[in-house]
């Protein structure tokens, strides 16, 4: 679960990135068949994975005794579960800041070359939704590293149950569920969907910018009415 979690911000950050950098190549790559495609890849290659490392090579248990979720005490357990799954997430997620990071930098290009047909509130609003996306794909990875670390680091160092329920199966469980409330924190517009109230659309002569937790959408200029 946490590793398709990983996976899943990896592609989506990579659909942002790609959006904002690339956009003609865009249209292209994740079209509505292909994205479909990739998402089952994805889920393929994550059951395919976890059913040869952690049910034939290395079981993946919960333990009654100590109260959270182990590998079985072998050599090549502690292998996988450091490089398979600790470092292979920390390397994902640090990809994964590391995208954003470059997308919000992309799209505070992209509001430059657009700023000379937008007012100052407008340019206000675009800032602060910058603000926000950042403040949350910071907080996302930090979050994601805490419980990795806590997971991996607390039971060789602590020995006390509660201690080490809390920073195991505990975080583990946890993490998804902070995941999906940060975003709700640093979006006020889901938010605002969520209590029933309108999402209002930021328009700057036909190009809306939406920088929460989705892509930047560039549309083409409406035509007048006759």
């Amino acid at each position: 679960m946490e590793s398709l979690s990983v996976l899943t911000h990896l592609a989506i950050s990579l659909n942002r990135f790609i959006s904002v950098w690339f956009p003609l190549f865009y249209e292209r790559a994740f079209s509505v068949r292909k994205t479909k495609v990739f998402i089952f890849v994805l889920w393929l290659y994550n059951a395919t994975s976890a059913t040869v490392l952690y049910e034939h090579f290395c079981h993946f248990y919960f333990d009654d005794k100590i109260g959270f979720l182990t590998f079985s005490n072998s050599e090549l357990c502690s292998f996988i579960g450091w490089y398979g799954d600790f470092l292979k997430n920390c390397f994902y997620v640090a990809i994964v800041m590391s995208l954003d990071i470059l997308t919000v930098y992309g799209v505070r290009r992209l509001s430059k070359k657009l700023q000379s047909g937008m007012t100052d509130t407008a340019l206000k609003k675009m800032s602060s939704r910058d603000r926000r996306f950042l403040k949350q794909t910071l907080i996302q990875g930090f979050v994601f590293m805490l419980e990795l670390v806590t997971y991996f680091v607390v039971p060789t160092y602590f020995t006390n149950d509660w201690i080490v329920f809390f920073g195991t199966s505990f975080a583990w469980v946890t993490v998804h569920v902070a995941d999906g409330l940060i975003v709700i924190i640093c979006n006020p517009e889901i938010r605002n969907f969520l209590f029933g109230s309108k999402i209002k659309s930021f328009q700057a002569r036909g190009a809306t910018i939406h920088l929460s937790s989705v892509v930047v959408v560039s549309s083409q200029p409406q035509h007048q009415r006759s």
